[in-house]
C-alpha cells in the first residue's frame, strides 16, 4: 500500500508530459511514455515479465499483435512489451474523456461496437493505421476473461485485416496473469508473468474467405500455450 501514493504522484507527472507533447505535437515523443509508464508500474508493484520466444520476434516489421486478455494489467504488460510505434485498439468511449481522448486520437485506434455501421468504420479505421505503416495490439476477446474457459470467443476483425493486407499475425500469449490481478479483483499479487510469443504467422490464400479457420488456427495457438500452466483447462481450475 505505501507506492500507491507514490504512484499517483508518478502517473500524474508523466500523464501530464504526455499531454504537453501532444499538445505541441510531438507524437512520437508522446509514444514513449505510455511504455515508460507500463514498466514502472510493473516494477513498483513487483510485477516481472518473462517473455518466452521474443528473441525470435522481428519487432521492425509491420505485424498485428493479438494477445489475451485476463486482466487489467494486459493494458500495462502489452505496452511493457511491444513497439512504441505499435497502436492499440481501445473503446471509443475514451474519446469523450479530457486529455485521454486526446492520447487515444494520435496515439491509438478507437474501435466502435454498437452496430455494423460503427463496426465498419472501426475497420476502417484499422485499415487506415495499416496502410500507414503503423503495427496493431489487438485484444480479439474483445474484454476480459473471468473464466472458466481459458479463452473466450475471438472476434475476427484481427485476422480480417491480416488477410486483406497481408500482415503477419504474432501471438502473445499471457499464461498465468490472472495469478496476480484476476478479472474478479482489484488486489495484486507480486510475482513473475509468463508470456508466450509465438509467430509470425502469415495469412494463406483463401484466409479472407474462411476467417473461421484463419481464427481458429491461431486460437489454438494461444489455447496449447495457456494449457502450459493451467492443465485443467480452466482458468481458476488448478492450484495458485
Amino acid at each position: 500500500m505505501w507506492c500507491i501514493p507514490w504512484f499517483i504522484l508518478f502517473l500524474t507527472v508523466c500523464s501530464l508530459w504526455m499531454f504537453f507533447l501532444l499538445i505541441i505535437k510531438q507524437y512520437d515523443a508522446a509514444r514513449k511514455i505510455p511504455k515508460f509508464m507500463s514498466r514502472s508500474l510493473l516494477f513498483l508493484f513487483g510485477m516481472k515479465i518473462n517473455a518466452i520466444g521474443k528473441e525470435n520476434i522481428d519487432f521492425s516489421q509491420q505485424q498485428i499483435y493479438v494477445f489475451n486478455h485476463v486482466s487489467n494489467l494486459d493494458p500495462f504488460t502489452a505496452g511493457a512489451q511491444v513497439p512504441t510505434t505499435a497502436r492499440f485498439l481501445a473503446k471509443a468511449e475514451i474519446l469523450k474523456y479530457p486529455g485521454f481522448g486526446m492520447a487515444l486520437k494520435h496515439l491509438h485506434v478507437p474501435v466502435r461496437r454498437y452496430d455494423k455501421n460503427d463496426r465498419d468504420r472501426s475497420l476502417k479505421d484499422l485499415f487506415d493505421a495499416v496502410e500507414k505503416g503503423y503495427s496493431l495490439v489487438i485484444y480479439p476477446e474483445g474484454t476480459r476473461n473471468g473464466g472458466p474457459g481459458l479463452l473466450k470467443k475471438f472476434h475476427k476483425g484481427a485476422f480480417y485485416v491480416s488477410a486483406k493486407s497481408n500482415i503477419p499475425i504474432v501471438t502473445c500469449t499471457g499464461v498465468n496473469v490472472h495469478r496476480r490481478l484476476t478479472a474478479r479483483s482489484v488486489l495484486m499479487s507480486p510475482g513473475q508473468m509468463d508470456f508466450y510469443w509465438d509467430g509470425p504467422f502469415y495469412p494463406e490464400e483463401g484466409d479472407a474467405d474462411d476467417l473461421e479457420n484463419y481464427t481458429n488456427k491461431i486460437k489454438k495457438v494461444m489455447h496449447d500455450r495457456m494449457l502450459i500452466a493451467n492443465p485443467s483447462g480452466e482458468l481458476y481450475g488448478d492450484e495458485q
